[in-house]
């Protein structure tokens, strides 16, 4: 296989299993969520902010290479990259290889950040109820 191609499927593949580790991090969260104290909680909502905060950045950059991705993909047409390929204009063929992949990791960035805000409004959504059952009582 080709050395290039192997590289894109070993560095998505180490996105991939990252991303799983963190919604196996996440189900873990939730699911020992209820039964925590109230104190606990909070830690694991603070926590969760943190993660939330410390990624924006990357999540900003993400959504910027997308969009960007996105932007540029509706000028290169099916006719076109045939003609890239027909001509050899290995310089243009290239440079949207290196897109494609550059988006392909954008896409796990997000949604591995979609996981962290996911889990922090589950927290929410749960010391939100477990304050309703409360006042029931």
């Amino acid at each position: 296989m080709n050395e290039k191609i192997e590289k894109i499927r070993n560095d998505m593949n180490e996105h991939l299993a990252a991303a799983e580790q963190r919604i196996s991090e996440a189900r873990s969260t939730v699911e020992k969520a209820a039964s925590d104290t109230q104190d606990a909680m909070a830690a694991k909502i603070k926590e969760a902010q943190a993660k939330v905060a410390e990624t924006q950045s990357k999540i900003d950059a993400a959504k910027a290479k997308a969009q960007a991705h996105l932007e540029e993909k509706k000028d290169e047409t099916e006719a076109a990259i045939e003609g890239w390929k027909r001509d050899r204009e290995i310089k243009k063929l290239e440079r949207r290889a290196d897109r494609d992949e550059d988006y392909a990791v954008s896409v796990v960035v997000l949604a591995v950040s979609a996981i962290e805000e996911a889990e922090l409004a589950t927290l929410q959504a749960i010391v939100s109820r477990i304050d309703a059952e409360n006042a029931k009582a």
